[in-house]
């Protein structure tokens, strides 16, 4: 079993949701394909970011394109926010994969049809931008009749004034999702 940095549970209406934050150095033991021995693309993202560390800076949000080392199959998952703005749920998703709760991609967080799921994502976000610290959470939900339990891995990436502009983010199933 992982050590948890945190757990919060929480429950509204049909929702359902669990989410465990666990050390990075608990991602990069886990995150590896027990079938092939390679690396999941939420360690390969991760082995990306930290390689483009320059002199101990976050990477540039411009240079950073972790899209194009991937397999398309495995980019699929990798999608990134745009975290601009004060509020956190005015934060936009970029490229999400869009596989439980629908696209949303070019949609800032306060659209997000499910607020419990939403409130918890803008505090997750927000709390990646002001740490400046990668986090990696696993995270189970169920809406309704709706079951999803995955892991995710947020990375910050700064401006050319060193202001966190994006977090990429990598997500993996954990079980195949079971929508209703």
């Amino acid at each position: 079993m992982y050590q948890e940095l945190e757990r919060v549970t929480e429950q509204r209406g049909g929702i359902v949701q669990e989410r465990r934050m666990l050390r990075i150095e608990q991602m990069l033991d886990r995150e590896i394909n027990h079938q092939t021995g390679k690396d999941t693309t939420v360690k390969s993202l991760f082995k990306y970011w930290h390689a483009t560390h320059q002199n101990g800076h976050l990477p540039s949000a411009a240079a950073f394109s972790p899209r194009a080392l991937l397999e398309p199959k495995d980019a699929r998952w990798v999608s990134w926010i745009d975290v601009t703005q004060e509020n956190p749920f005015n934060f936009v998703l970029y490229d999400h994969p869009g596989a439980f709760f629908g696209n949303f991609s070019c949609t800032a967080l306060l659209r997000h049809p499910f607020k419990l799921h939403a409130a918890r994502c803008a505090f997750e976000y927000e709390l990646c931008k002001r740490t400046r610290q990668p986090i990696y959470h696993e995270i189970t939900q169920t809406v309704g009749r709706s079951h999803r339990s995955y892991v995710r891995l947020l990375l910050p990436t700064v401006d050319k004034s060193g202001k966190v502009q994006k977090l990429f983010y990598a997500t993996r199933y954990l079980t195949e999702p079971i929508a209703a």
